[in-house]
């Protein structure tokens, strides 16, 4: 009698060791995730900052026509570059002033649905004057 409640004591030890184990695994693997997917969300963020920091420097130099070159297209008025994971967005405004042309525009990366930043720019023309 004394054997059986030993192996039963025994029996119970074992589940309690697997259970603790599985719960282990079951909080490790949700930690690893998160943190795959975090990992992938600040790459694709620095790919597409790069990429907004290039567009921005052809805009300030007034290299519109690179824009098409650079396999954007134009929806709406806004020009748009698919990339593996995101998408820019530029979206250009101009001001005439009595002195000159104003420039506005405005990258954002967007990625699933999910706007990650936006980066304003702006180029002054100065017109009229010889």
């Amino acid at each position: 009698m004394k054997n059986e409640k030993s192996s039963n004591a025994l029996l119970i030890e074992l589940v309690i060791v697997l259970f603790f184990f599985i719960l282990s695994f079951a909080v490790l693997s949700q930690v690893f995730a998160g943190a795959y997917v975090t990992e992938d969300r600040a790459e694709t963020t620095s790919r597409a900052l790069h990429d907004a920091r290039n567009v921005n420097a052809l805009m300030q130099a007034g290299k519109w026509s690179l824009l098409e070159e650079e396999s954007f297209r134009e929806e709406n008025g806004v020009y748009i570059l698919e990339r593996d994971g995101y998408a820019l967005h530029l979206e250009m405004k101009d001001e005439f002033t009595s002195c000159g042309l104003l420039n506005r525009w405005t990258i954002e990366a967007h990625r699933s649905g999910e706007v990650l930043f936006s980066l304003p720019g702006a180029r002054y023309e100065v017109t009229g004057y010889e």
